[in-house]
């Protein structure tokens, strides 16, 4: 009764152990699979880095990958397989020997990877030393190629040499020829050349001359105040500068509106105030810059440009230039004063040969003194001069105005003999204000001497005076003190000069 149950038994391990057996195979069989794939994934890697540039990453990839598959193989071999104790002797030594044939297929497996790795790296070498090859017998051959070039263009240049030689030597002095023909062309075109320039220049030349002779037209707008003009030149006695006159209403408004002469100082309602007050400072333009007449072109520019740009232009003409005008220093007139009043522009510096365009040159002459006599300086020792002739305030300053530290009470002289016409002495008020006190006509008192040659002079504001009406005076003689009585707001002499009973600059005459 015992037995049965022990065949039993041993038929029962029989199977256990059939059934380790195969899960052992299983095992190694599926161990063999996974490293027959990594071997081939690795051979398909190691042909991928021949064909391109093995990069870093990419091993790094390729280690981590069998690093995975060996732990798989490790944990497929390292699975517990349960089975009874008295089958252990058998499962172990079992395992041991597929675990050996396992180790030794891995092993081989990496030795082959390890030799295909150092072929591709043997490989790479070959074809680094192989390009290196490649490279250096095409700059050998360039360099051959560039040296063979050199030659030829060495033998070309000798051989065109010889034949140069051989050509001059044949043709018996022919390239002497052909060298004098070159020199004689050359020599036309410079002379052509200089006839273009001087025909250029002559027609420069002439294009001044029309401008000075006023090739432009004026415009009927302005001729039809022809007459307008020649009775205000008359009465400023400038009666001979009337083209001059019409060129610049010209320039100014073309005769069209209301201020055809675009005077800046009074008020202007008809076109004949304008003309009127544009006369009027015309004169006084041409006194400054000291015109002798019509045709005196070099102080008619000066006056023109005094009219556009103020009489304080010639007075600083004269100060730096001689009273030469020039259309640089009307530029620089033009830059300083932008500069002091902080404009963007200032006047005409193109003024001048603007008139003159118009302006037609004719005989005449502006009345000045012609006697030849000379005017002395009223204040000896005191020349600074505070205030000059012409428009200030809107209205005409008839005089020069003569006052520096320490003048009050200084002497006042004739500038010029004859004989006093007007004396003034009865003015009290010998201090600076800002209204007339009503003493001799807002002149204070003052001092009038005729010349006898029409001309005169005035004398105003002195704090006493020397001299009587009908008194005769030479020249140098006292006649007063400076002081500061009538229409005065500071200590000064205003000194005048008058031709016919009008005041001139007097600026011209001292």
């Amino acid at each position: 009764m015992c037995l049965k149950p022990q065949k039993r038994d041993q038929a029962n391990e029989s199977q256990e152990i059939r059934e380790t057996d195969a899960k052992i195979d299983h095992s190694v069989k599926q161990a063999s699979r996974t490293l027959k794939k990594a071997a081939q994934r690795s051979s398909r890697r190691i042909k991928e880095k021949k064909a391109e540039t093995e990069k870093p990453e990419q091993s790094y990839s390729f280690q981590q990958s069998t690093e995975k598959e060996e732990a798989v193989v490790k944990s497929s071999m390292e699975q517990p397989i349960k089975t009874r104790e008295n089958t252990i002797g058998i499962r172990t030594s079992t395992e041991e020997a597929k675990k050996n044939v396992v180790a030794k297929e891995y092993a081989a497996i990496r030795k082959a990877e390890k030799e295909e790795s150092a072929a591709a790296m043997q490989a790479k070498s070959h074809a680094a030393a192989e390009t290196a090859k490649a490279v250096t017998a095409e700059a050998k051959k360039n360099a051959v190629k560039e040296t063979a070039q050199k030659t030829a263009k060495k033998a070309a240049a000798s051989s065109a040499k010889e034949t140069v030689k051989a050509t001059a030597s044949a043709s018996g002095g022919g390239l002497v020829f052909i060298v004098g023909m070159i020199l004689f062309i050359i020599f036309c075109a410079l002379a052509v050349f200089i006839c273009v320039i001087g025909s250029s220049n002559a027609n420069e030349e002439q294009n001044r001359q029309n401008t000075s002779n006023g090739t432009a037209a004026v415009s009927e707008n302005v001729l039809q105040y022809s007459d307008l003009i020649s009775q205000y030149a008359n009465e400023n006695g400038i009666g001979r500068y009337v083209a001059l006159i019409e060129a610049i209403m010209m320039q100014e408004s073309g005769g069209v509106g209301t201020n055809v002469m675009q005077v800046n100082f009074g008020t202007v309602t008809t076109a004949e105030d304008s003309i009127r007050m544009g006369v009027g400072y015309v004169r006084t333009c041409l006194e400054m810059a000291r015109v002798t007449d019509p045709n005196d072109m070099d102080h008619i520019k000066v006056a023109l440009q005094g009219y556009n740009y103020g009489t304080g232009y010639i007075s600083w003409v004269w100060n730096n230039y001689d009273g030469v005008y020039s259309e640089e220093n009307a530029q620089e007139y033009s830059n300083i004063q932008k500069a002091s009043l902080g404009w963007n522009i200032y006047g005409d510096p193109q003024y001048v040969p603007h008139v003159l365009r118009y302006y037609s040159v004719s005989s005449g002459d502006i009345q000045f003194i012609t006697d030849g006599a000379t005017f002395a300086w009223p204040v000896p020792g005191h020349t600074n001069i505070t205030s000059t002739y012409g428009y200030r305030w809107g209205t005409l300053h008839k005089g020069i105005d003569i006052s520096d530290g320490g003048i009050e009470g200084q002497p006042v002289v004739a500038s010029r003999s004859g004989t006093v016409t007007r004396a003034d002495n009865a003015c009290p008020h010998n201090y600076p204000k800002n209204s007339s006190c009503g003493c001799g006509g807002g002149y204070g008192n003052r001092v009038e001497i005729s010349h006898g040659d029409g001309t005169s002079t005035l004398y105003g504001h002195m704090l006493s005076i020397t001299v009587s009406v009908g008194q005769t005076v030479n020249q140098g003689d006292i006649i007063g003190y400076v002081g500061c009585t009538g229409y005065s707001t500071g200590t000064h002499l205003h000194f005048e000069i008058k031709q016919d009973g009008v005041q001139v600059d007097p600026m011209p005459y001292l």
